[in-house]
């Protein structure tokens, strides 16, 4: 990109513009003019020029431009903040030397005083040949890091100019490195490829858990679908406030989390059957494993975010994608295994229905039906006999 360059303006159209579309009725710039770039060089550094001033392809005005009164390496930094007034304004801070807050003040004079030089009193900011913003100068000078540009910003105008200023200057070259042309059909199929992918291996888990571990594991399915709604809303919302995009590698990080959320799941209901098995009744296991199985799933959740978070870290690209919302539906899955998996669980075991007919539930009968509500193993119990 070329550098912004400042000089003085006016809003009177003059008739030769070389190498811009003219329109020969007029004499001023056409929207043609919009998609034509120019570099530093291109510019007439000594003379006039006339320049336009777009947005999205369409023309806004014409001006122009005198003599190159300074360029962007004057500029330190750029950034855009709320003004005093609720305002957003954009805050260029000039090296505090003579080539940079130096060469800006002796613009800003001519511009204040009206001189000749720059008869409207405005300072053009130019990039690639276009003005990007011509603000009138209401100082005749100004301190390097206590300049400010005012107007009718919104956020994203505003950082928008923010970064022309503070990066337009650098001059960076781009060389290609590698070049892959994917149609739109194949990213399609791709896409479509993932989603069946994921929708056949949720059945295939959802119809094991269902036949192994019963009711148990219809709410474990459950939990998914909880987790599934969460998820949806999380993106919802990052997608409509910083932008975040679904991609292939994030669909392959939830397919993946499916297993880490059931895994959950087995963990506690094992917990629950080894302890009904030794002697527990069903009810007091029910609190009792959750202790244990959820010391062990915090710890298995904690291995996967750490792995997640490597990925993040040491990787670009796809690959973090993959690890965000692997290491997002990990953190849902803490969060749905405390406040849904347990409750749901007391809540099937306190129904005489089902308390009764362990199986249904995919757990084991208890050992002891006449004790096993009352004791906890280990502990001696009385009975009355007979003598």
């Amino acid at each position: 990109p070329a550098e912004p360059t400042a000089g003085t303006t006016d809003t009177t159209a003059a008739a030769s513009a070389d190498p811009l579309a003219i329109d020969p009725a007029t004499g001023g710039l056409t929207d043609a003019a919009c998609s034509t770039t120019l570099s530093a060089d291109q510019l007439n550094p000594t003379g006039e020029a006339l320049l336009p001033q777009c947005r999205d392809g369409v023309l806004l005005a014409t001006y122009k431009v005198g003599p190159v009164g300074l360029t962007g390496s004057a500029l330190d930094t750029a950034r855009a903040n709320l003004g005093q007034s609720g305002q957003w304004v954009v805050q260029p801070v000039f090296k505090d030397n003579a080539d940079g807050i130096g060469k800006f003040n002796g613009a800003a004079s001519q511009c204040y005083s009206k001189a000749a030089t720059c008869p409207s009193g405005q300072l053009a900011i130019v990039l690639d040949g276009q003005v990007i913003s011509a603000p009138s100068i209401n100082a005749a000078s100004f301190k390097a890091d206590q300049i400010e540009i005012s107007g009718s910003f919104t956020e994203r105008t505003a950082k928008d100019l923010a970064t022309a200023l503070k990066y337009g200057a650098l001059p960076v070259e781009f060389e290609m490195q590698q070049a892959q042309i994917v149609s739109a059909t194949l990213g399609r199929d791709a896409l479509h490829a993932g989603l069946i992918a994921g929708l056949v291996g949720l059945i295939l888990a959802a119809l094991y858990m269902i036949l192994f571990y019963r009711v148990l594991g219809l709410f474990a399915v459950l939990k998914l679908a909880i987790e599934g709604a969460l998820l949806w809303a999380v993106i919802s919302y990052l997608g409509t406030s910083s932008g975040l995009a679904l991609t292939l590698a994030g669909i392959t990080g939830i397919i993946v989390s499916i297993g880490v959320s059931l895994d959950s799941n087995v963990v506690y209901y094992e917990h629950l059957k080894e302890d009904i098995q030794n002697g527990r009744s069903i009810r007091s296991a029910t609190e009792h494993s959750f202790v244990s199985a959820f010391s062990t799933i915090v710890k298995a959740d904690v291995a996967s975010l750490i792995g997640a978070g490597i990925l993040w870290w040491l990787t670009v690209g796809p690959v973090r994608g993959f690890a965000f919302y692997l290491g997002l539906s990990t953190l849902l899955d803490l969060l749905t295994s405390w406040a849904y998996m347990r409750p749901v669980v007391k809540f099937a075991t306190s129904r005489a229905s089902l308390l009764h007919r362990p199986g249904v539930l995919g757990l084991p009968a208890e050992r002891n039906r006449s004790t096993a509500d009352s004791a906890t193993p280990g502990e001696p119990t009385l009975t009355g006999a007979n003598r």
